[in-house]
């Protein structure tokens, strides 16, 4: 079992290594209107993180979904390697799933679709609120993608 684990792993960081190469050959453009903040979002039953960066305030927002539930890899290692490339082009909004990382706690019986569900609705009516009239894109891996 851990054999499988190790490969998973190794196949996880091959893949975004590939992705981070093929995505370094783009041009980078210097914008002087960043972002880069860290909010918390109240969802029904827990505080919600998220980190917000990008290289132009103005560009479209891509918000990250990651893997799990109750996976903590997934935000470091795209913000380790294809999210800088990816923050020269869009916002990206790096969500840490209710209690993961940065956000609160919960008990293991709120680790439901329906609570992940309403949890990313309060977010994205929170970015709809902030950036009105910009097209929200999700960019979901594993478990995110569901």
């Amino acid at each position: 079992m851990k054999k499988y684990r190790a490969i998973r792993v190794i196949s996880y960081i091959l893949f975004w290594s590939l992705c981070l190469a093929s995505i370094a050959t783009c041009h980078s453009v210097i914008v002087e209107n960043k972002i880069d903040q860290k909010i918390s979002i109240q969802a029904s039953n827990a505080r919600l993180f998220a980190h917000i960066r990008g290289a132009d305030s103005l560009a479209p927002i891509l918000l990250y979904l990651h893997g799990g539930p109750g996976s903590p890899l997934g935000v470091p290692i795209l913000k380790a390697y294809a999210g800088p490339q990816l923050e020269e082009h869009v916002i990206m909004v790096y969500l840490h799933q209710r209690g993961i990382m940065k956000s609160s706690r919960v008990p293991d019986s709120t680790h439901t679709v329906d609570h992940y569900v309403r949890d990313l609705s309060y977010v994205v009516e929170y970015l709809q609120q902030r950036f009105k009239d910009r097209r929200i894109y999700l960019l979901g891996h594993s478990w995110g993608g569901l």
